[in-house]
């Protein structure tokens, strides 16, 4: 690691504490020790030894948590045959995929090397992967290969125990035992999981989704949470888009109160993907204290918003005091976004639905969804804040360069801002800078990456001679005649 046992972080143009009052505070410090703040205020001194690092022109957040992605599809990004394709077939294909070329123990440390690294360089300090992907005969160390690669990057990881245990929509060399599943559920909880506060590394459990596991590996994962403190239980409820759904409904009913009759509700839990309009289920999620991970960007790319789906309803579930934070999604899916670009989606997106401007979410409603929301919806009541006592996990962007020239609001700016960030700081270390990693060679991360990826995907990459995935289009006029 990089930074000392001690930091200061120095006059700070503007910083967003996400305290009780929302302070925002100019020309400010933050003194950080053994990886908590401290001290926040004006002119502090830097301990002997120290290392001090100067915000001056910046704009100071916490840490950006990604609250629901699948690190895995990180290695399956821009699949040319996938481009033009409705969502149960995009589904299928990476089945064929995946099927084609197992995933390797290889490919899930390189691939979480690839995405960790991006995260950290755009201010990102917390993810929580939601893993679910074990083909039969394969590996079984898929987390212990991204704790591994998150420790050496210095990220915060949430890792999950995820399954596919119902036959019919997956290919039955996915499909695994109930009982198995369990027992490795809980040797990674032993081996992994660290409940308290300031940890690097936990574990929650998260059966892919209600139409892909059984009722008694829901129950199960339930009952084994309860026995770990600080385990959270998370996973898909609704799809995006109508056939699915339709099919959740055939196999399950209403998807809440199936969960709610398994244990599955509180704050503990993590739904991704709500996308209903029904007001009944947007009261019942409110009031049982569950969290929504919404994931704004990946629902449009996968069409989830159009003619078969909707947005997910967020001003609803705000208006309601639902608990809402915001994800990237599967990293395939999405073609690899990151959490800064999702903000700007999220923001934007949701004045599609409303005439009345009072109505659209402000880039404060935003952040705080990407930060505070995301650690509250982890169990994560020790960051998430800059205040002391909090964890050091801070983002910092420099709002001096042309990139922020002539903007007013810098936080309206920051949902919608390219590149990377100042610096990035993870229990109070220095872990990118620049556009730099710290403590790895992100030259050597991005050329692994880069070749197991083409050898998983193999022909799937290709563009075969002569055949076009889309409609060109071509300002050539038509001959006349």
């Amino acid at each position: 690691m990089t930074a000392s046992n001690a930091l200061l972080v120095s006059k700070a143009e503007l910083l967003i504490t996400m305290d009780a009052g929302r302070r925002e505070l100019r020309d400010c410090d933050v003194l950080v020790r053994d990886g908590v703040i401290v001290a926040v205020g004006e002119n502090l001194a830097a301990p002997e030894g120290s290392e001090t690092l100067d915000a001056s022109g910046c704009l100071v957040i916490p840490g950006l948590v990604n609250s629901h992605n699948h690190v895995f599809g990180s290695l399956f990004r821009g699949l040319p045959h996938l481009h033009r394709v409705l969502p149960r077939v995009w589904v299928e294909e990476l089945y064929k995929v995946a099927v084609d070329r197992p995933f390797t123990s290889e490919a899930m440390f390189w691939g979480s090397l690839a995405h960790f690294a991006r995260s950290l360089l755009t201010g990102c300090t917390t993810i929580a992967d939601h893993h679910w992907f074990y083909p039969r005969g394969g590996p079984r160390d898929y987390v212990d290969r991204e704790v591994e690669a998150a420790r050496l990057l210095g990220i915060r990881l949430h890792a999950s125990r995820g399954c596919l245990t119902r036959t019919g929509h997956a290919p039955d060399g996915l499909i695994e035992a109930e009982g198995a599943v369990l027992e490795h559920a809980d040797e990674l909880i032993q081996r992994y999981h660290d409940p308290e506060p300031y940890s690097m590394t936990r574990i929650f459990l998260g059966p892919m989704g209600l139409d892909c596991d059984t009722r008694t590996i829901f129950r199960g994962m339930a009952e084994l949470a309860k026995t770990h403190p600080g385990v959270e239980l998370h996973t898909h409820v609704y799809p995006g888009y109508e056939p699915r759904a339709k099919t959740i409904e055939e196999l399950c009913g209403p998807p809440l109160e199936y969960l709610e009759d398994l244990g599955w509700s509180g704050g503990g839990v993590v739904l991704y993907h709500f996308t209903t309009r029904d007001q009944r289920d947007i009261a019942r999620v409110a009031a049982h204290g569950s969290w929504v991970s919404v994931c704004p960007a990946m629902d449009m790319r996968m069409s989830f918003a159009g003619p078969r789906g909707t947005l997910p309803p967020l001003r609803e579930l705000l208006d309601a005091s639902g608990r809402v934070c915001l994800g990237t999604s599967n990293q395939a899916m999405s073609e690899g976004t990151l959490l800064l670009d999702d903000m700007r989606v999220c923001w934007l997106a949701d004045r599609l639905r409303f005439d009345d401007p009072s109505k659209w979410l402000t880039s404060r409603d935003v952040l705080w969804m990407a930060t505070r929301g995301g650690c509250l919806a982890l169990g994560r009541d020790d960051l998430g804040v800059i205040e002391p006592g909090k964890g050091a996990d801070l983002a910092i962007f420099d709002m001096s360069g042309i990139e922020m020239a002539g903007a007013a609001d810098p936080v309206s700016m920051l949902c919608g801002m390219a590149g990377y960030a100042k610096a990035t700081i993870v229990n109070g270390y220095v872990v990118a800078r620049d556009g730099h990693l710290m403590n790895a060679d992100q030259g050597e991360i991005a050329a692994r990456a880069k070749a197991l990826a083409r050898d998983l995907v193999g022909r799937w990459a290709e563009w075969p001679a002569g055949q076009a995935y889309s409609v060109q289009y071509d300002p050539t006029p038509a001959p006349s005649g």
